[in-house]
């Protein structure tokens, strides 16, 4: 996969295919959620090591501008890599494949 971010929009359970697609294709999620916002496994997951979380909010009033601010112009290359290296410990948790 050639993303270096994937989407994953909040629904209406913390369970989502979204966040598993994104961590098995090794691709940053952008959580997109309102306050209090509940992620799969989060007692055990510290999601804040490799993701990004924009509020839903503020998202939907100005999209570009929140995707410009957390991530095109604070992230470099060398976080990037070093989210995913992180990422990759707690693939494990929400590989449903290998349960």
């Amino acid at each position: 996969m050639d993303s270096e971010f994937c989407l994953v929009i909040q629904g209406d359970t913390p369970s989502s295919r979204r966040l598993f697609d994104a961590m098995m294709a090794e691709c940053i999620p952008v959580f997109i959620g309102f306050e209090g916002y509940t992620k799969p496994f989060q007692n055990i997951i510290p999601y804040d090591t490799f993701s990004v979380t924009i509020n839903a909010r503020k998202w939907i009033l100005d999209a570009t501008r929140e995707i410009e601010e957390k991530l095109y112009n604070t992230i470099s290359m060398d976080q990037i890599h070093t989210m995913r290296m992180e990422m990759n410990k707690y693939v494990k948790y929400i590989d449903w494949r290998h349960g």
